[in-house]
């Protein structure tokens, strides 16, 4: 783990502050120190994680080996933090240390990850231990520590008006580092106006480098390898520094320091004020609010219990009852609008024994299409269907219109059959409960057309977490296959090889490699899983992992297979299984041994002549005993000699007609091939099986593994070194 230690402030004004040694240039180093690490190992991945919102930001050209970590929330930013420690990368950057990602960052380091962190500390060497244990790092925990490079800036002498100096008595304490002091040109600070008057032009950048001795289980009193005044005394000697700045430094830093407390502390204050002027706002427009709301909630009970209402039908009965006691009427009917053309009755109230028609056309109210007012009504109104000869005598009634925001939503038609008129105040009164139901009505239209809303996205937010639990699995099963599969091959003298591999999705079932075995053999394998997607990720993995660890136990070919089939079947998921062929070539006897467990049949070609790799067997991960069986056959080998293992996905190719390509018509193909390079081999197969698919969708994984023996040599040797 190194630690790059520096001060810089949180808040940096030039009109408060007179320097910029405040800004140490921590993260710049740190980024440096990053660039180097992936530059010297240019296969290494490396994941930067942020607790903050400003992360550490990569170089441009590393960027695409480069994975950031950052999410404001917190459990899920430490779980996708775990999930990549346990990927074993190269390098992690943090962007500070917290309680909660400590013990993650020692678990990270203790496993060969390289760890680089900022620290926003004043301190140097030693002392920044001691800071560290403040963070919450244990004394044990701090034994992953390697390196704390302490980063500050100094101001120049200006190369203009700079001046020989003598030294003085204020020297002697510096003397004790340097065993010949008589040999140091000193220089005073001058004044020119190139500097502004001021002596100083430009800044410099002051280390000290401390290293951890594991030797020395106490690290506080450990020294830095390079204190900050060695190498401020080196600059000073080379005439970039006064004496008084060596002198000074740590005086000048504790300036620095205070002044950058100063600034903080009063952006904090007028954040404070800022925050109380805010509040007092706020309680002054929550006073407000109050009342306003107290003086709708005493205008009526009633409008009170409507506003309660969620649901159009039970908020329409409701007004039918109040309105008929608001007026002493005994007869009343809603409307809400159901469109330009159409209204729909929800409730009525005193009309017993009649029928009602539930739509009702918005023209058989007068005056529907003009402003609307409140009307007298004393016909029958819309919608009630009576069922005697008689009418009732309706002696007064009124059709009500019920607006919101100057939009009408309903209708409400209140009748007496008793009374003779409605008084003044109870039309008044009406009016005014009649702008309380629009605005109730509208609320509740708008509280079941949104809960409408939530259940639709209920189930199209099931919908998606579906989606992204698939997308999620299907990624971490392309990361665990492209983990598994060989970038590249061992060199092999007289021996080629080269590899055809199109999953048919994002991950595939299909795996294959070439393996060393000794300087004599190696083993080549290509298998096809059963399933897709992250089980067959996984199978595939365990797959691979147990004919690499078998195939080093044994060269036969029919016991590595057998030994598999028994751990598939103890360590793998049920109801899987995995078709295999897998070869031993022998390059001193030129011959290949091999074992096909239920697998594809492979090609030999030699010079135009075609024959079949037969030989019987099961596929692996099915059943074991007796019941399994599998052979074991020996092939010479010439030279010229082109071996071609492929899974059924580049059989199965169909065209856009739906016609399969057909091993007849693969093997016909290799047969007229030239004699030719392996990689050509796949290049010219893959072109026709394009050709031959067109627009089609490919169905089925494809592999094909090319093995090409150029020449026969007795005494081969393997590079075994990947």
């Amino acid at each position: 783990m190194i630690v790059v230690a520096g001060l810089e402030p949180n808040s940096l004004s030039n009109d408060e502050l007179n320097t910029r040694r405040m800004v140490s240039g921590k993260t710049t180093i740190l980024r440096l120190l990053m660039r180097e690490i992936l530059t010297f190992y240019p296969q290494m991945h490396c994941i930067l994680y942020a607790e903050g919102e400003n992360p550490i930001r990569a170089p441009r050209e590393l960027r695409s080996r480069c994975e950031w970590i950052q999410t404001a929330l917190p459990e899920v930013r430490l779980r996708r933090l775990q999930n990549a420690i346990q990927r074993r990368p190269g390098l992690m950057v943090f962007d500070q240390f917290t309680a909660e990602n400590i013990p993650l960052v020692v678990e990270a380091s203790r496993q060969g990850t390289r760890v680089l962190c900022p620290v926003n500390t004043m301190v140097r060497g030693s002392a920044v231990i001691r800071h560290l244990q403040s963070l919450g790092f244990t004394p044990e925990q701090l034994k992953v520590l390697t390196w704390v490079v302490s980063v500050f800036r100094q101001p120049m002498l200006c190369p203009a008006c700079k001046q020989p100096a003598e030294p003085d008595e204020r020297l002697s304490a510096l003397y004790s580092m340097d065993p010949d002091p008589a040999t140091w040109k000193l220089f005073r600070a001058g004044g020119c106006e190139q500097c502004d008057f001021t002596g100083r032009q430009g800044e410099l950048t002051v280390f000290d480098l401390f290293r951890a001795n594991p030797d020395q289980p106490d690290l506080l009193s450990q020294r830095s390898l390079l204190s900050a005044q060695e190498y401020l005394l080196d600059l000073m000697k080379q005439g970039l520094l006064a004496p008084e700045d060596v002198l000074d430094f740590d005086k000048a830093l504790l300036h620095d320091t205070y002044a950058i407390l100063e600034v903080e502390e009063k952006a904090l204050k007028e954040a404070n004020a800022a925050l109380q002027r805010k509040v007092l706002e706020l309680e002054v427009s929550n006073r407000l609010l109050v009342q306003r709301t107290e003086a709708i909630i005493s205008f009526q009970e009633i409008a009170r219990t409507l506003i309660q209402s969620t649901s159009l039908t039970e908020l329409a009965q409701r007004v039918c009852r109040y309105s008929r006691d608001i007026c002493g009427a005994d007869r009343s009917i809603v409307y809400v609008k159901l469109d330009e053309e159409n209204l729909v009755v929800l409730a009525c109230g005193g009309w017993d024994g009649v029928g009602l028609s539930r739509e009702v056309p918005a023209r058989s109210f007068s005056g529907w299409q003009q402003a609307e007012e409140m009307r007298p009504w004393r016909t029958i109104p819309p919608g009630i269907i009576l069922e005697e000869s008689e009418p009732p005598a309706i002696r007064v009634g009124y059709d009500v219109p019920l607006l919101a925001d100057g939009r009408l939503v309903g209708r409400m038609i209140v009748q007496s059959t008793k009374k003779v008129m409605f008084t003044p105040g109870e039309i008044s009164t009406l009016r005014m409960f009649a702008n309380q139901v629009a605005v109730a009505m509208q609320r509740a239209r708008l509280i079941e057309e949104l809960q409408a809303k939530i259940t639709e996205l209920e189930a199209a937010q099931v919908s998606l977490v579906q989606k992204e639990r698939m997308e999620h699995e299907l990624e971490l099963a392309r990361q665990v296959q492209q983990s598994i599969l060989p970038r590249q091959f061992p060199s092999i003298p007289g021996v080629e090889f080269a590899v055809l591999n199109q999953p048919a999705r994002q991950v595939g079932g299909d795996f294959y490699d070439v393996i060393p075995l000794d300087e004599n053999h190696f083993g080549v394998v290509v298998a096809d899983v059963s399933d897709k997607g992250l089980p067959a990720a996984f199978y595939m993995a365990l797959a691979r992992s147990l004919i690499l660890a078998e195939a080093h136990r044994e060269l036969s070919p029919r016991r590595v297979l057998k030994n598999v089939n028994r751990l598939l079947l103890e360590l793998g998921e049920g109801g899987m299984f995995v078709t295999v062929f897998y070869g031993v070539v022998d390059c001193a006897a030129w011959k290949i041994t091999y074992a096909r467990a239920g697998h594809d049949l492979p090609v030999l070609l030699h010079r135009g002549e075609m024959s079949f790799l037969s030989g019987g067997g099961m596929a692996l991960g099915v059943t074991d005993g007796d019941e399994f069986h599998l052979t074991e056959v020996e092939v010479p080998l010439k030279a010229g000699d082109r071996l071609i293992l492929y899974t059924d996905g580049l059989v199965d190719v169909q065209s856009p007609e739906g016609e399969r390509f057909n091993l007849e018509r693969l093997t016909h193909f290799w047969r007229g091939l030239p004699v030719s390079y392996a990689g050509e081999v796949c290049q010219a197969t893959l072109k026709i099986l394009e050709d031959f698919q067109g627009g089609a969708e490919q169905s089925d994984d494809m592999t094909l593994l090319v093995v090409c023996f150029h020449a026969q040599d007795n005494s081969p040797r393997l590079d075994i070194n990947l």
